[in-house]
């Protein structure tokens, strides 16, 4: 009998086809699964330096090149605090003891015009050689492949501030328009160009949703970021017919699900419990998207005992694996409050195990 490896098992159970088991993975599509600040509880806990290796996912994720094209973002800000750093997109971070993942400066906040959005220093996407290889190297180990492919309103809230941004759509549609058709141009060149380089998984952010609604009204939604989601999985089809299509998006988004499949959403990422039933979503769209977490960091992960996580993923998997299409894991980013215990459940239940 042939053994399906990782990758086979991990792509049939994406495009909703029986597999031998689930993929396991505590990763967020392309995002750690594990947070920066848990990895001190992993280092304690094994002596090991990657998550991935020591649990032996199924999925692996490549890094994705953005490069900066400013060495100084400070002249967007009126002051930066001590300690801020910069990523690629000239967005401040600042560490922040009230704050696990800290506080961030937006460049665009103070923008007035479309102009000032087009003149911005923005990153430059260059596909590696690097990058092929490593993507090349994880098929020839028999995993699958994910990158992280952009973001459309995430990147947009970065930039500019949640609050102005959402000022931008509701009465300055000329500046969102400026600041979206800039984000758009560059989530499309990267999932052009990763589609291009045999990426199995594409990863695409955009959190739309609260705890218990939109943030936005689902016409608002489809007038300013649905059909600009088609372009860019439009851009991924002209170079790969294969590649599986993530979106992420925490909170309650229900209401906009027929759009992100209509658009060519293949897999849904997280199906936050504490916002949304796993199982009715299952039921509600299991047919037409695949779906990726399920089980609550806020809640099961975070104040369950091990024998509740196993109940949970035990009940999740039930559901979920019918048909194929479900990949049973934790619904965020695991913080530093979790219990490892929990962790250690978790992997149990969905199949996975430690590296000796």
């Amino acid at each position: 009998m042939t053994t399906s490896t990782p990758r086979e098992i991990t792509l049939r159970t994406l495009h909703r086809q029986p597999a031998a088991r689930m993929p396991v993975t505590l990763d967020v599509g392309a995002s750690d699964g594990i947070s920066t600040t848990y990895m001190e509880v992993f280092r304690s806990r094994t002596g090991r330096e990657d998550p991935a290796e020591y649990f032996d996912y199924d999925i692996r994720v490549v890094p994705v090149p953005l490069f900066p094209t400013s060495g100084d973002f400070s002249a967007f800000y009126d002051s930066v605090p001590p300690g801020t750093t910069f990523d690629e997109f000239g967005v401040g971070h600042v560490p922040s003891a009230d704050f696990p993942l800290g506080r961030d400066l937006h460049p665009w906040q103070r923008f007035e015009t479309p102009e000032q959005v087009r003149a911005y220093p923005f990153p430059v996407f260059e596909l590696q050689d690097a990058t092929r290889r490593a993507i090349g190297d994880l098929h020839e180990r028999g995993y699958a492949a994910s990158v992280a492919a952009g973001s459309i309103n995430e990147w947009c809230c970065y930039l500019r501030g949640m609050d102005e941004f959402m000022m931008d759509l509701a009465v300055r549609p000329e500046m969102a328009a400026a600041i979206l058709d800039r984000v758009t141009s560059l989530c499309a060149l990267m999932g052009e160009g990763l589609a291009a380089a045999g990426a199995d998984i594409l990863c695409f952010y955009g959190d739309m949703g609260a705890q218990k609604g939109l943030l936005i009204g689902p016409e608002m939604w489809e007038q300013w970021i649905m059909s600009r989601w088609k372009e860019i999985i439009r851009s991924v089809r002209r170079r790969s017919a294969d590649a599986v299509t993530f979106y992420h998006s925490c909170g309650y988004i229900e209401p906009i699900i027929p759009g992100l499949i209509d658009v060519g959403f293949q897999v849904l990422n997280p199906v936050q419990p504490e916002s949304m039933d796993p199982c009715r979503i299952k039921r509600l769209f299991g047919e037409r998207i695949s779906l990726w977490g399920g089980i609550g960091v806020q809640s099961t992960m975070l104040g369950g005992s091990p024998d509740e996580v196993r109940r949970a993923a035990a009940e999740l998997i039930r559901a979920w694996a019918p048909g194929g299409g479900g990949i049973v894991t934790v619904a965020q980013t695991i913080l530093r409050d979790v219990p490892w215990e929990n962790v250690l459940a978790l992997v149990e239940a969905i199949g996975g195990r430690p590296a000796g």
